[in-house]
């Protein structure tokens, strides 16, 4: 039976883009409902931005780094609600967003995480604060 998509609490997102390629998205939030003392390490963590996939293979105390960015989860042993920061680099998550964003400067895109078979999701209304030559700048 799939289990129902929890939202995604995010508090901040941004990011920077060529509207050809690459760049870089920051999001920071908290995810819901984490089991009591879950064994995270070598668990993926995986990011669907705008239809983009990243994925990260998680230490023991909750942390990854790769060439597609870094991840920190911030775990206690109860459980619960557990907040989190990551940094994604490189990754063809700008396509999803330029296309919106070059008409009327807003976009909608839809973010989600899996993490401990458990999907999070939501929708961040973003919008380029500033575009000059092939670089886009956003803020939610």
């Amino acid at each position: 039976v799939p289990v129902a998509a929890l939202p995604l609490n995010v508090l901040k997102a941004n990011g920077s883009t060529r509207l050809t390629s690459g760049g870089t998205f920051a999001i920071s939030g908290v995810l819901q409902n984490v089991p009591a003392g879950i064994d995270i390490a070598w668990k993926v963590m995986e990011f669907d931005i705008g239809g983009t996939k990243t994925s990260f293979i998680l230490d023991k105390k909750g942390q990854a780094r790769s060439t597609q960015g870094n991840l920190k989860l911030k775990l206690t042993s109860s459980g619960g609600n557990v907040p989190f920061k990551a940094t994604i680099k490189n990754s063809g998550w700008a396509e999803a967003l330029n296309a919106a964003t070059t008409t009327n400067g807003t976009a909608d895109v839809v973010v989600s995480m899996t993490f401990a078979g458990q999907q999070y999701t939501t929708t961040l209304h973003v919008m380029a604060v500033s575009k000059s030559g092939n670089r886009v700048q956003i803020n939610y």
